[in-house]
């Protein structure tokens, strides 16, 4: 059963990648085990694991859905992005969800810098300036695409 308990403590920190490899361990074992040694309390629990797995991946998605680019700096996508993709190989419910938050991210970033270029012109440096210290928070990959619409939406300012 601590087994299963350090199970649940790396599902409750998002460490999905640890968590999926345990969870396979365990099902493997109770399989080769068969009926000879495996209780009910287990299969409930094992389930039940499984359940808030789902539940906290979902949760993840949901929450930065509704995120703005100002709260990734207390939350970096980088870093919830980085366990999705970890662990997207082993079951394509990460991929997906992995997709989800980037695709957020994305838009969050580009939604951020439209709404800047309806901004007064005196504001549009501070709104620049954001976005730039909003970057650090994601990934390489993300942050050079998103730097580009930055640098795009800079020469058209200068306009």
């Amino acid at each position: 059963m601590r087994f299963l308990d350090s199970i649940e403590a790396l599902v409750n920190t998002n460490n999905f990648y640890e968590a999926e490899k345990r969870m396979e361990y365990i099902i493997q074992i109770r399989h080769l085990l068969g009926t000879y040694c495996t209780t009910e309390e287990v299969t409930k629990r094992v389930e039940q694991l499984q359940n808030s797995l789902n539940k906290i991946v979902d949760e993840v998605v949901e929450r930065y859905k509704q995120m703005s680019i100002h709260d990734f700096r207390f939350n970096p996508p980088k870093e919830i992005l980085d366990k999705l993709q970890q662990v997207a190989c082993h079951n394509p419910r990460y991929n997906e969800s992995w997709n989800k938050v980037r695709n957020e991210c994305t838009e969050k970033f580009r939604e951020f810098l439209k709404d800047a270029t309806e901004a007064k012109p005196i504001r549009q440096n501070d709104v620049i300036r954001q976005y730039e210290a909003a970057l650090w928070s994601l990934p390489e990959d993300l942050k050079k695409v998103l730097e580009s619409d930055s640098d795009n939406f800079k020469r058209d300012v200068e306009k």
